[in-house]
C-alpha cells in the first residue's frame, strides 16, 4: 500500500525557539546519550498538557 493512501498520524508545524533554549535542549539531549529533538519536544508538551488540565478532557497518547 502506498504511504499516500494512509491517513496521517502527525502534522508538521514550524515553530521558532529562542537560540538559548535550543542550546539548553541540545545539552540535555547530549547528556542523555541519544536524543531526538522532536521526541523531547513532544514529551515536554505532553507534560505541560497534563499539568494544565483544568476540567477539560485532553486526549494525551
Amino acid at each position: 500500500m502506498s504511504s499516500k493512501n494512509r491517513p496521517r498520524r502527525t502534522t508538521i508545524r514550524n515553530i521558532r525557539f529562542p537560540n538559548h533554549m535550543i542550546e539548553q535542549i541540545n545539552i540535555a539531549l547530549e547528556h542523555k546519550g541519544s536524543g531526538n529533538f522532536s521526541a523531547w519536544v513532544i514529551e515536554a508538551c505532553r507534560r505541560r498538557l497534563s499539568t494544565e488540565r483544568s476540567g477539560m478532557n485532553y486526549i494525551i497518547k
